[in-house]
């Protein structure tokens, strides 16, 4: 995913602190996204 995606390049940048830390806020806004869908699907598919 692109979540993984992202930590793994965080993984691999340790000697860039800032970099670092800004693909592991990316990666923590692309799993909160797609909490936010799975809610919303999951809340759609039990009113019918």
């Amino acid at each position: 995913s692109l979540a993984s995606q992202s930590r793994e390049w965080a993984a691999k940048t340790i000697t860039s602190v800032r970099t670092s830390a800004m693909l592991r806020r990316i990666a923590e806004g692309w799993e909160a996204d797609a909490e936010r869908a799975d809610i919303a699907a999951a809340q759609r598919a039990t009113r019918w």
